[in-house]
């Protein structure tokens, strides 16, 4: 897999995803995620998981994300399987049993369920920062109403992982310029994590303090009304589309609250 597809940044492409308005991106992430957890047993967070994997495999620029999300998946999902469906005693319906593990429908089912939940926000998150430019999501949230603020720490949010991916990645190639060597041993490389690291961390606070002084002289504290070149259009697709995950998740809130009752 290149590098472009597992930098977990914006990805140009032509997908479902990428003309909605990035305000419209951002509810399906958050509304299908409650709806996921707040909907009853699995088949909710189930269905979510296949219309997700469906607009990820309809897309030539979002299909080959699916390699890298089983890679962070997987893991978790096998550890989901060995708490939930092994390692819980005294439950309902036991097909079979080895010393201290156990296999029950209950057991089948609650791992399905947390598994689940679990895929459609990492789908939903990755969805969102591919398909999604960081400035027009804080654009978008701006002119909706909320604090630049708060918008900036969204933007910060979705581009952390990318720079601090490409500021490592020149730290080791400018390492390697001066001797660093990556395939020594384990020991080696792991004494070696000091040259790599204290010029991540520093490059950070530089970073953040250049950012913050560009922020300030561009007037991120003013109060009046904001103009912004960048045009976001918000198509009738977008509402239906907002709409519809909204009342998703109210329907899934409004079961959890009665079954609570």
């Amino acid at each position: 897999m290149s590098r472009r597809t597992t930098s977990f940044g914006y990805l140009p492409g032509r997908s479902l995803l990428h003309p909605l308005h990035p305000v419209t991106k951002l509810t399906m992430a958050v509304g299908l995620s409650l709806a996921a957890f707040l909907g009853p047993g699995y088949w909710i967070a189930a269905g979510i998981t296949g219309v997700l994997l469906l607009l990820t495999v309809t897309s030539a620029t979002l299909r080959p994300l699916l390699r890298a999300a089983a890679v962070l998946f997987l893991p978790l999902a096998i550890a989901l399987c060995v708490i939930q469906g092994l390692l819980q005693p005294d439950r309902e319906g036991v097909l079979g049993s080895w010393g201290p593990f156990e296999v029950s429908m209950e057991g089948i089912a609650a791992t399905t369920t947390y598994a689940s939940r679990l895929a459609v926000i990492m789908l939903c998150a990755i969805l969102l920062v591919v398909s999604t430019r960081p400035k027009e999501l804080a654009v978008g949230l701006t002119q909706r109403g909320l604090s630049p603020k708060f918008a900036y720490v969204v933007l910060a949010a979705m581009q952390f992982v990318p720079d601090a991916q490409a500021r490592v990645s020149r730290i080791v190639q400018a390492q390697q310029a001066r001797g660093l060597d990556v395939r020594a041993n384990l020991v080696t490389r792991f004494r070696s994590l000091r040259s790599i690291v204290i010029p991540l961390f520093s490059g950070a606070l530089v970073t953040a303090e250049t950012r913050a002084i560009a922020l300030e002289a561009r007037g991120l504290n003013h109060t009046g009304e904001r103009t912004s070149l960048l045009v976001l259009n918000d198509t009738r697709t977008d509402k239906v589309t907002r709409v519809g995950v909204v009342c998703l998740a109210v329907a899934a809130l409004a079961w959890r609250v009665a079954t609570w009752l």
